[in-house]
């Protein structure tokens, strides 16, 4: 694989600092800021500039909480879709709004902002 302008490298020390970035990157407040200013077929690797993740802490309670959530809805994702357990389904949206509202708590969004 080769990083160009739509596929980026990003290089982790820990398997739970990737599950970390991935819960960010892959949370409705990410997609939501970034659908705001790109074309969808336009996205570029910069985005991870724009959207300034907070440095992975492994003593920080929220990052490893993000993590861990990461860790199952990629292994429900793949049972979904590997082995078509559709009853997973609601198992996968309740652990992907978790990770919205962590998401919005660690940029300091309040209730009221997400729903304006």
């Amino acid at each position: 694989m080769i990083p160009n302008e739509k596929l980026m490298l990003i290089p982790f020390s820990t398997e739970d600092e990737a599950h970390y970035v991935s819960s960010v990157l892959n949370s409705s407040i990410t997609q939501l800021f970034v659908a705001s200013y790109v074309i969808e077929t336009a996205i570029s690797t910069h985005i991870t500039e724009r959207i300034r993740i907070p440095k992975f802490d492994q003593n920080n309670p929220l990052h490893l909480k993000l993590s861990s959530l990461s860790k199952k809805a990629h292994t429900l994702a793949k049972q979904i879709y590997e082995n078509k357990q559709n009853d997973l389904i609601e198992n996968l949206q309740q652990i992907e709004e978790e990770i919205d509202k962590l998401v919005s708590e660690l940029y300091g969004i309040t209730d009221e902002e997400l729903s304006a």
